[in-house]
């Protein structure tokens, strides 16, 4: 919980009010001292119900709801990828990542190359941190835009296609193992499966 600074000041406005005779002198009336701790008592909670009402309105206004693929739309959109790379024949890998390019899900088919792994991943990858079809940036780098290779995480090659859902980026699909055009179409086949 976070405390206010107007809440502070009045708590601190509240004490200072109140005599404090416990440091200045000896006052033995049981009385006294016990209004005075439920009146500091009551400044307290005073002070923490403010804070706990103001605070939380403030924060949940600086909060945005955000989707996010399930664990079974992860594995729709695998099983649509195999099934299209197994019917075109390609021998590719897989890869299913949040808006943040986490992984959620892989898959290897049998007969896919080792590096695909790692480049199907770094496909999906870019495809969701730069919210954009990796495809975009293929054709960036090919009519001379070099800077692009600067760019940490940009990959400039087709296969890595964005989830889109109510017009925001909420994860991507990445392929690799067959030309960079028969990758993009695996990846969206992943991604056409997977429903808002």
């Amino acid at each position: 919980m976070t405390i206010s600074p107007d809440s502070l000041y009045l708590s601190h406005l509240l004490f200072k009010l109140l005599p404090n005779n416990s440091m200045t002198r000896r006052n033995n009336d049981r009385a006294t001292r016990g209004i005075r701790a439920s009146v500091h008592t009551l400044a307290g909670l005073t002070a923490v119900v403010i804070a706990y009402c103001v605070v939380p309105a403030s924060a949940g206004a600086q909060m945005r709801s955000t989707h996010a693929p399930t664990v079974e739309a992860v594995r729709t959109a695998l099983g649509a990828a195999e099934a299209e790379a197994h019917r075109q024949g390609w021998k590719v890998s897989i890869a299913v990542v949040d808006q943040a390019g986490d992984l959620l899900g892989f898959l290897r088919l049998d007969g896919a190359s080792p590096a695909s792994v790692g480049i199907a991943q770094a496909k999906a990858r870019s495809a969701a941190r730069f919210r954009s079809a990796t495809s975009l940036r293929d054709s960036a780098l090919t009519s001379g835009r070099l800077a692009l290779l600067a760019l940490d995480g940009a990959m400039p090659v087709a296969g890595g296609v964005p989830i889109v859902i109510d017009g925001e980026v909420v994860g991507a699909a990445g392929a690799s193992g067959a030309t960079s055009q028969q990758d993009a179409i695996v990846a969206q086949a992943a991604v056409g499966a997977i429903k808002p």
